[in-house]
C-alpha cells in the first residue's frame, strides 16, 4: 500500500516558504506506522519549522519518534501539538528538548492532525525521519485538498494565556488571576523601599565622585585618564555606561504581536485577548502594513497599577527598579520620556537612501543630503539636552566582503560600482584590468556597465576598499551630526562584532570619525570578538548584547549560543562578560538588551512565525522582574567603574 492512502505530511521549507508534499511512502499495518523521512530538508533563516501530519483517521497514537539524518547541535526541541477534528483547535501536547539525534515523545491520546514545531538554529539543517506508533479507531477520511491541507498546516495552538504566559508550564509566581498581579505590586513596593543599593556616591549624571574632577563641560564627553577611556559626564565626573533598551511601555513593534482573531485561519496564539472595549490601549495598528496589534503587557499594566495612574506609578517603579539594580542609561532603541536617564539617541536611514544589498552608497550625490534629512529633527531638537550621551547611526550595517560582490556584480552605472572602478584604476591599467577581469572592456565606461568577478581580487584589495568606503561614510556622517549638533559624540553604527554585516575592515575605516566606536555581539566569547580592534585607540561600547533562558516557553533558535538553563545561569554570564569588558581599556560601557521580555508569542516587527520570541528582559511580560537574576547584577553593576579603572 501506499502511505499517502492513509496519511499526509505537509511541511514547509524554511528557505522559501514553500509547502511540500511527501507521497510516495509505505506502510505495514493498520495499527502500526513503520519508520518513514519525509525528505523535508530545513535551513536557511527559519528558526521554528512546523511540519503537519493528517492520521486520516482518529487514531490513539502511543508515541512518535523523530530521527534526525543531521546532527543535532543546533536543534534545541519539538512542540507536539494535536486536535481530532478539523474544526478544533490545535492543543500543545508537551514539548522534548533535543539532545539526540532520536527523540521519542510518549504521545498517549487520540488525534487526527498531529502538527510537529521543531526549533533550530538559524541555518541549521534539519531533516526529520518521523515514526508513529498506534492504532486507528475510526474510519479514514477523504484526503484533503492541497488549499484545505495548506489552510490546515497554517492553524497554531494556543500558546500563551490572557496574561502572555506559557500556558503548559507552572512556575513559582505565576499569575493566575488578577488580584495576582496587584498583589506583585505590593510585594514589590516593599522590595523597593531602599532602592539606594550603591557602595559610592553618584553626580545627577551617574558619574562616580571619587574626589577627582575632570571638568564639567555641560555635555557628555570623553578622556583617556591614565591609559584607559572613559565618558565624562556633564559635570565632570567619570561615567560607565550601564544601560539596558527599550525600557518603555508602549514599544509597538517590540512589546506587541499581530494576532489573526480577524482572518479565516484560526492562527491566534492567544486563548484569551483583552476585550478590546475595556482595554482599548491594548490595541494598535502596526505602522508596516497596518496590521491589527496587541500589547499584553499594557493589558497587565492597566490591570496591575489601575487605570487611572498606571503610567505614573509604571514610571515610579521602573526608576526605581533601574536604580536599585544599578542601570544608569537608556543604552539604545525607544525609551519613556519620563525615565529620566542619560540616554544614546537611535538613528538610520529612510526611503531616500540608496542602498547596496542592506547597505547605504556612501558614493551617492545626494547621502549627505539624505543623511541631513534622515537626522535634522532629533538632531536639532536633543542639541541642548545634557542628559543625550551621544547618536548611533544605522545599526548593523557595515559592508561585508559579499557587499563587495553585490557592487561588483551589478551591470548598472551605480555610484558604488563607479567608485569602485576608480578605485582599481588607481592600480591598474586597462590591459592590466581586462587580463585581471577576464573581459573585454576598454574604457573606464565600460567597465561600470558590466559585471565583475569579486574572485579577481585579493583580499587586500576588497580590504582596502571597503576600508576607504567606511570612512567615506562615517566622515560624511560625522560631519553631518556635528554641524546639526556640536554638543554631542557619534558613536558610530552599533556594528556586530562578528562577521555578519560587518567586517574588520568596515570598523577600521570608521574609527577615525567616531568619537565612540559600537558594537552589539552576543556569544559567550566574552571579549574575544574584541581582539582585531585592540589596536584602535579610541572608546568603545558594546551596546546590545544578551543572555536568555530555555525556561517558561521560551527558547534559544537563532540565539542558541547565548542560551542559558535558568536565571542563575544568565546571571552567571551576564556578570562574566561586563567583567571581561571593563578590563579592556578602550571600553567606556554596556548596553543590556532587552529592559522587558519579547512576546511568547514573537514581536510585530516580524510577521510569520518566526517572530522574535526570547527571554531577554530583567522583567517579565506581566511586569515581574526576575529578582534571581537582577540582584545579582546589580552587585556587578555597581563595581564596574572600579574594576575598570583597576584593570
Amino acid at each position: 500500500m501506499k502511505l499517502n492512502d492513509y496519511m499526509f505530511v505537509a511541511g514547509k521549507n524554511g528557505s522559501s516558504g514553500l509547502l511540500d508534499y511527501s507521497s510516495e511512502l509505505n506502510i505495514l499495518t493498520n495499527k502500526e506506522f513503520e519508520s518513514f523521512d519525509p525528505a523535508f530538508r530545513f535551513s536557511g533563516g527559519a528558526i521554528m519549522v512546523p511540519i503537519l501530519i493528517d492520521l486520516r483517521a482518529t487514531t490513539y497514537v502511543d508515541k512518535v519518534i523523530i530521527r534526525f539524518a543531521d546532527a543535532v547541535g543546533g536543534i534545541e526541541k519539538i512542540d507536539f501539538s494535536k486536535k481530532t477534528d478539523r474544526s478544533e483547535l490545535y492543543k500543545i501536547s508537551g514539548t522534548v528538548f533535543v539532545d539526540d539525534q532520536t527523540v521519542e515523545f510518549d504521545f498517549s491520546d487520540t488525534a487526527r492532525f498531529i502538527k510537529l514545531v521543531i526549533y533550530k538554529g538559524e541555518w541549521t539543517p534539519c531533516s526529520p525521519g518521523i515514526e508513529i506508533h498506534g492504532s486507528v479507531k475510526g474510519d479514514f477520511a477523504e484526503r484533503l485538498s492541497d488549499d484545505d491541507y495548506r489552510i490546515e498546516w497554517m492553524k497554531l495552538p494556543p500558546k500563551v494565556d490572557r496574561y502572555g504566559q506559557y500556558l503548559y508550564e507552572e512556575w513559582e509566581g505565576k499569575i493566575h488571576t488578577d488580584r495576582d498581579l496587584v498583589e506583585r505590586y505590593r510585594e514589590e513596593k516593599e522590595y523597593l523601599k531602599n532602592v539606594e543599593n550603591s557602595k559610592y556616591q553618584h553626580d545627577e549624571y551617574g558619574g562616580i565622585i571619587d574626589g577627582k574632577n575632570y571638568g564639567g563641560t555641560g555635555y557628555f564627553r570623553t578622556q583617556k585618564i591614565d591609559g584607559r577611556w572613559w565618558l565624562i559626564t556633564p559635570l565632570g565626573n567619570k561615567f560607565i555606561i550601564k544601560g539596558t533598551e527599550a525600557a518603555n511601555l508602549t514599544d509597538g513593534p517590540g512589546l506587541s504581536r499581530i494576532h489573526y482573531k480577524d482572518t479565516e485561519i484560526v492562527r491566534s496564539v492567544y486563548s484569551e485577548l483583552p476585550d478590546p472595549n475595556e482595554f482599548p490601549e491594548a490595541y494598535s495598528l502596526f505602522f508596516v502594513d497596518k496590521k491589527k496589534c496587541v500589547n499584553l503587557l499594557l493589558a497587565n499594566l492597566i490591570k496591575k497599577y489601575g487605570r487611572e495612574n498606571y503610567v505614573a506609578l509604571w514610571r515610579e517603579i521602573t526608576m526605581k527598579r533601574l536604580k536599585k539594580w544599578n542601570f544608569n542609561t537608556h543604552a539604545k532603541w525607544s525609551k519613556d520620556e519620563g525615565i529620566k536617564l542619560p540616554y544614546i539617541c537611535s538613528t538610520g536611514t529612510n526611503d531616500s537612501f540608496p542602498l547596496v544589498s542592506y547597505a547605504a552608497d556612501p558614493y551617492d550625490e545626494n547621502f549627505e543630503k539624505n543623511v541631513t534629512e534622515a537626522i535634522r529633527n532629533k538632531a536639532t531638537a536633543l542639541k541642548d539636552d545634557p542628559l543625550l550621551i551621544g547618536y548611533h547611526f544605522t545599526n548593523e550595517s557595515g559592508w561585508t566582503p559579499n557587499v563587495v560582490r553585490t557592487i561588483l556584480e551589478s551591470d548598472g552605472n551605480t555610484a558604488a560600482k563607479r567608485a569602485f572602478v576608480k578605485f582599481i584604476f588607481e592600480k591598474y591599467n586597462t590591459e592590466e584590468l581586462k587580463a585581471k577581469f577576464e573581459v573585454d572592456a576598454n574604457s573606464v565606461e565600460e567597465f561600470e556597465n558590466i559585471p565583475l568577478k569579486i574572485e579577481s581580487l585579493t583580499s587586500e584589495e576588497i580590504n582596502e576598499f571597503i576600508f576607504a568606503s567606511s570612512a567615506k561614510f562615517h566622515s560624511i556622517v560625522r560631519k553631518v551630526f556635528k554641524k546639526l549638533d556640536p554638543n554631542h559624540l557619534y558613536m558610530g553604527g552599533g556594528l556586530p562584532g562578528s562577521n555578519w554585516r560587518n567586517s574588520v575592515a568596515w570598523t577600521e575605516g570608521s574609527a577615525e570619525y567616531c568619537d565612540v566606536i559600537t558594537f552589539d555581539r552576543y556569544s559567550r566569547e566574552l571579549t574575544d570578538y574584541l581582539k582585531p580592534y585592540l589596536h584602535i585607540d579610541k572608546p568603545m561600547a558594546n551596546i546590545e548584547w544578551s543572555f536568555i533562558s530555555n525556561q517558561r516557553g521560551y527558547g534559544g533558535g537563532a540565539l542558541a549560543r547565548v542560551l542559558c538553563n535558568n536565571q542563575a545561569e544568565r546571571a552567571e554570564w551576564y556578570c562574566k562578560t561586563v567583567e571581561a569588558h571593563m578590563k579592556i581599556p578602550q571600553i567606556v560601557g554596556m548596553g543590556w538588551f532587552l529592559h522587558y521580555d519579547q512576546p511568547l508569542t514573537g514581536r510585530a516587527l516580524n510577521t510569520d512565525e518566526n517572530a522574535e520570541c526570547y527571554n531577554f528582559g530583567l522583567v517579565d511580560m506581566q511586569d515581574t522582574p526576575y529578582y534571581e537574576f537582577v540582584d545579582k547584577i546589580s552587585l556587578m553593576n555597581d563595581e564596574l567603574e572600579k574594576i575598570h579603572e583597576n584593570g
